[in-house]
């Protein structure tokens, strides 16, 4: 059996540390989360970190826990997956479109495509291409319609669209044309006292900049923004690919209970420490046996 931690927080709040593979782990798991937050081992990389997967393997490898996310995930969650691809002698691989088109062959709705443009990518010269600055992040779901509260994103609005509605009327239609001449136009009062409004679907993140003794350790905004997004307080977040814990720390600080899943023993350690110094968190028991379907182990009920 794999070995589990479970940690608590005076809020009643819990988060599940298991190591072990997700596609056995999860048998546990029936229709228990409202997201799967993850960002998988990438394609041919971190070979002395996780087993590495060829380009052209990826798609068959990933989709291998499809029934796994499949079965695990509510009918109105959703699976956020952040990936990246890959250059192989100066041409990208697409085995990342090859994975989100081969899980969509399985059933999964591609809701939306966001990209996660990191503000403080490394530098560096290579001789046909410029400087990598983004990743993709693939929001996919089990019907069109899954839960998503916007209002949890919205943004201010600009000082320049408050500064052009202010002197709007009410009642009046003020239409702005496009200055290209398409003939497009925007209805001005629509934004009259609004203050905020939806962000676009590329975050303007940085990277992690702390070591968290982890090769691939994505920032905690980068899951807290998906977490707001499509999830509610009190809800389950799981990461089968836990890493370093950055999603359980974000699904924690927001109220959300979680379950992290690695195979690598070390970083669950690493996500455990963390959750106890980030979040506060006291470590309830550790066990042999893997938390069930409705959440309880040892007469301890998450």
């Amino acid at each position: 059996m794999a070995k589990s931690w479970l940690l608590t927080d005076p809020r009643g709040l819990t988060c599940q540390i298991i190591h072990g593979n997700s596609l056995e782990a999860l048998h546990a798991f029936n229709n228990q989360f409202d997201l799967i937050m993850t960002s998988p081992p990438y394609a041919d990389a971190r070979k002395k970190h996780y087993d590495s997967i060829k380009p052209n393997d990826y798609a068959e490898w990933f989709c291998r826990f499809h029934e796994a996310f499949w079965t695990a995930l509510k009918f109105n969650g959703s699976l956020a997956i952040n990936i990246k691809d890959k250059v192989i002698q100066g041409v990208r691989h697409r085995y990342v479109w090859q994975t989100i088109e081969s899980l969509s062959t399985l059933g999964w709705c591609c809701i939306d495509d966001y990209i996660w443009h990191k503000k403080t990518s490394m530098p560096g010269y290579w001789p046909t291409r410029l400087r990598d600055s983004w990743e993709y992040i693939f929001h996919l779901a089990k019907n069109t319609k899954p839960f998503m509260d916007q209002n949890a994103v919205k943004i201010p609005i600009s000082p320049i669209t408050q500064r052009r509605v202010k002197n709007i009327k009410d009642g009046s239609n003020s239409h702005a044309a496009s200055t290209t001449g398409s003939g497009f136009s925007r209805n001005l009062s629509a934004w009259k006292n609004k203050t905020s409004v939806l962000p676009t679907n590329v975050l303007y993140l940085s990277t992690e900049s702390h070591n968290r003794n982890h090769p691939a350790v994505y920032p905690v905004s980068l899951p807290t923004f998906f977490i707001k997004l499509l999830s509610n307080p009190g809800d389950k977040i799981l990461d089968p690919f836990g890493g370093s814990g950055s999603t359980a720390i974000a699904a924690i600080q927001l109220g959300r209970h979680c379950v992290l899943i690695d195979n690598q023993y070390e970083y669950c350690l690493v996500a455990k420490g963390r959750l106890i110094k980030e979040c506060g968190m006291k470590e309830t028991r550790k066990s042999k046996v893997i938390i069930a379907n409705n959440f309880a182990v040892n007469g301890i009920t998450i």
